[in-house]
Order: C-alpha cells, then structure tokens, then sequence
C-alpha cells in the first residue's frame, strides 16, 4: 500500500482526512476532534488514492510531537497503522529522534490496544472541560479595579487574546481564545508569577465569561493536565465541568 508524507494536503488528501475520521467517529464516540491542522502528515492509502490510514503529528517540542491516529474500521488489524508508525519513524525521517506523545480518549478501546500492541506506555490524563456561557451571566460587581480587555478580532474564526488589567490599566494576566462557531477554545491562561495565589485567576474568568457571552458564544472549553490540580480546582470553581478524559501514550 502506498504512503504518503506530506505537510500540505491537497484538497481531496484533506476530503479522504474528514472521512477516515468520519467513519471511525461513526464506529466509536470519539472526543478527538479531526486532525485538520497538523504540522505533517503520513497516509497509508489503496491504488485509487482512498487514505484507509492516517498519523497526524504536531511538533510542541525541540524532540517532542504530539500524534494522533485513525483507521478505517473495515481495515483494521491489517497492520496498517504499524506501517505508517515505522515510516514516520524510519533513519531520516521527521520522528526518528524525537519523542512521541499519542493522544486517545476512553472511547476508544480499539486505539489503546494498538498503542498498548507497539508498546507505548501511559504518559498521564488531560481532561476536556467546557463551561456553558449565557447573556444572564453577570460580571461580578466589585472586581477590585480589575479590567478586562479583548484583543482584535481580525475575522470571525481567528484567534484572538484577553488580558487582564489592574487598576493602573498594566497586564496582570492574558489567555488565547480560539473560535469555532459558537464555541470557544481558552487556553495559555497567565498571571503574572509575583501576583499568584491572590484569586485572580478566579477574577480572571469572572470578568471573561460574561464578555464572551456578550460576544455571541455559548460555550467555552478547554484542555487541562490531569496533575494540574490548582487549574483544575480553579476552572472547576468557576463553572467548568469534565466533558471526557483523554489518555496521552509515550512511544
């Protein structure tokens, strides 16, 4: 079967991406969402150009990337997925040297058994989190001359910051918010080091969730280390509830 590596899929690579996923998610509840903005990609396809198995990997390290996997359900057990693996790992390839982090959540017993039959180990848990946003959530009414302010939004689904301004208007705090229709992604949560362990974190979100609901969306979700317990303790404070429990493997 051929393999393709590639960093720009083509347009029909990209369409046979959403189906791969398509078809797993039909087979199985899957959190993951579908690996559309991976930094490469290997594809194990037939003659036709059908892709029956992908490995998407993000590099968020010097010699650390963060992969995902699908197979077409029909094909599994086939050793395709191994196959792919060992070219993305082969001499000179992009994940020779690096270490390998494989995301899977509970929902998929069938992607633990692959990763537990190569021989990856459990690295630890991250939990998805997401906080429902309404026009009747209220900015608290004394926030210590504490203020929010929103970055530019230079398109609907661009990315965009908030910051968190004390009373002389300094930056005390800042998060990244990334859009996706209604939905909103946080994540890189700040507070100034000097300045933790005085519940601005709290006050932080206090002054961002109502913003964001006056901004259209209604939901916020985020993405939090399972051993990050103070984050979770805060994001659970402040409305937040575990959705799923993903699984990371060290290969």
């Amino acid at each position: 079967m051929p393999i393709v590596c590639t960093s720009s899929p083509t347009a029909a690579q990209r369409e046979e991406i959403r189906t791969t996923y398509t078809l797993c998610c039909q087979a199985e509840p899957l959190a993951l969402s579908c690996p559309q903005d991976a930094d490469i990609y290997w594809l194990l396809t037939d003659d036709t150009g059908t892709v029956l198995s992908l490995l998407a990997a993000w590099q968020t390290g010097d010699a650390l990337w963060e992969c995902c996997g699908f197979t077409r359900p029909a094909y599994r057990r086939k050793g395709y997925f191994s196959s792919l693996l060992d070219a993305a790992c082969g001499e000179g390839a992009p994940l020779e040297e690096g270490d390998i982090l494989f995301v899977t959540d509970g929902h998929s017993p069938a992607g633990i058994r692959a990763l537990e039959s190569l021989g990856a180990q459990t690295a630890g848990e991250e939990y998805l989190m997401e906080c429902t946003l309404s026009p009747s959530i209220q900015a608290p009414a004394e926030s210590c001359g504490l203020r929010l302010a929103l970055g530019a939004r230079t398109k609907a689904d661009a990315p965009f910051s908030a910051f968190l301004l004390d009373s002389g208007s300094r930056e005390i705090g800042s998060c990244l918010l990334s859009p996706s229709g209604s939905s909103v992604c946080l994540s890189s949560l700040h507070i100034q080091k000097n300045l933790r362990g005085k519940g601005l974190g709290t006050s932080f979100l206090s002054l961002l969730l109502p913003a964001l609901a006056e901004e259209g969306f209604s939901r916020l979700v985020l993405q939090v280390s399972g051993s990050n317990a103070p984050a979770l303790a805060l994001y659970k404070k402040t409305g937040f509830r575990v959705t799923e429990t993903l699984s990371y493997y060290l290969y």
